[in-house]
């Protein structure tokens, strides 16, 4: 990341953070946890400048962390005073944390709620940006994980009106929200989720929400369908740009299966 190898190692002192040049002059540990810390399962994940990761330094419990390659600028990033906010969910289903407004969005879970969407803001405060829906449950899916377009974040919740469709968010309470209703009715509903993940091109995303390819600049001015045909979202590959025109397969009654491009 950023032109240098970011690894977790095992020593005496524990498991560390280590930064490499790809020589032994300019080979370093970047982090000093206590032996018994443990790095956990969000594993150096480099956005926005940084290099994310998660880890219990025993102090705070499992927080997460990130690191510009030095120990000096290696900081905590969030402190739930919860001992595992993310555990065992790790990334959540794909969540990665990503770079969002200057700060990090990310899943995880106070402990008295189930895993919801936070944002940590370049001021360092740590707010939910979806509403809870009790302990035991989330209203998030995983499905689709967290995907940067533009200025804002794109992936799946849930409200009580829509079941689990495509949102966004800019890092703000305010800010986050519906973008679409691709599935009316029951095809929004748990168990019968239909979305397939979020794929970025840039200033754009695409998604397949059951049989439809629908478009997205993150906002619901700019999110359009693209096309729509009578095979199930499993079936679904990927969606490739090249210019201005998307190229993905489809199926149609008159061509079949075919690779079929559109103008967005």
């Amino acid at each position: 990341a950023y032109g240098r190898l970011y690894f977790a190692a095992y020593s005496v002192a524990g498991d560390e953070v280590w930064v490499s040049d790809g020589s032994s002059a300019g080979t370093r540990v970047v982090t000093a946890f206590p032996n018994q810390a443990q790095l956990g399962s969000i594993f150096l994940h480099p956005t926005g400048g940084r290099v994310v990761f998660l880890a219990d330094d025993v102090i705070h419990g499992q927080e997460l962390w990130s690191t510009d390659g030095t120990a000096t600028g290696t900081r905590r990033e969030t402190d739930f005073g919860y001992h595992q906010p993310f555990e065992p969910f790790g990334t959540y289903l794909g969540m990665v944390p990503q770079s969002l407004a200057g700060g990090l969005v990310f899943a995880a879970t106070d402990g008295l709620n189930g895993v919801q969407l936070w944002a940590r803001s370049a001021d360092g405060a740590v707010t939910p940006l979806v509403d809870p829906c009790g302990q035991n449950c989330s209203p998030l899916t995983g499905q689709g994980g967290l995907t940067v377009v533009g200025g804002r974040s794109v992936f799946v919740a849930a409200d009580v009106n829509h079941g689990y469709e495509a949102w966004s968010t800019d890092g703000t309470r305010s800010g986050t929200g519906l973008i679409v209703d691709a599935c009316p009715g029951s095809c929004g509903l748990p168990y019968s989720l239909p979305f397939a993940a979020f794929r970025s091109h840039g200033d754009r995303a695409t998604f397949w929400a059951s049989n439809q390819l629908w478009l997205t600049d993150g906002t619901p001015a700019g999110t359009v369908r693209l096309f729509s045909d009578n095979s199930t979202a499993e079936d679904k590959g990927i969606v490739v740009r090249s210019g201005n025109s998307y190229f993905f397969r489809g199926f149609d009654h008159l061509y079949r299966r075919e690779i079929f491009v559109s103008s967005g």
